[in-house]
């Protein structure tokens, strides 16, 4: 039976920080800066879309996947969908974000950034969505 050979330790001397910067390079991410939150990134699904971050930064430093919610370029209005106009976080037209479809995925279907931060208006309506997607009573926001 043969013994697993452990990797020599980091300079901290934390075996699994050098195991993750190992897989890090080994995925070739080590010098990617990793996904922000309230951003909007290009995203594999079910096709090449837009998705915006939610999942928290310490998180996203941390984690092989992110939490996103989708974008759609039909523009339904919803109690579950976030309406963004072209520009915004570097969008390169009107498209709504449906936080019903919250989804993980692995960084390694995560590219971009398109643009800046969403503001946090924005942001705080999002989460109202995610919250109304699950079923909490969440009341809608005067437009």
């Amino acid at each position: 039976m043969r013994s697993q050979q452990r990797p020599p330790a980091s300079p901290d001397g934390c075996v699994s920080t050098t195991l993750r910067n190992r897989d890090r390079h080994a995925e070739g991410r080590s010098d990617l800066e990793p996904p922000r939150r309230g951003r909007l990134y290009w995203v594999s699904l079910d096709k090449r879309r837009p998705a915006l971050v939610l999942s928290p930064d310490y998180r996203n430093d941390l984690a092989g996947d992110v939490i996103v919610v989708p974008c759609s370029t039909r523009l339904r209005p919803a109690p579950t969908h976030v309406l963004l106009q072209r520009g915004q976080g570097g969008l390169p037209e009107s498209t709504v974000l449906k936080c019903e479809q919250i989804t993980t995925l692995p960084k390694s279907d995560v590219h971009g950034p398109l643009g800046g931060p969403l503001p946090p208006s924005l942001l705080r309506a999002v989460e109202r969505a995610v919250l109304r997607a699950i079923g909490l009573p969440v009341p809608l926001e005067p437009s």
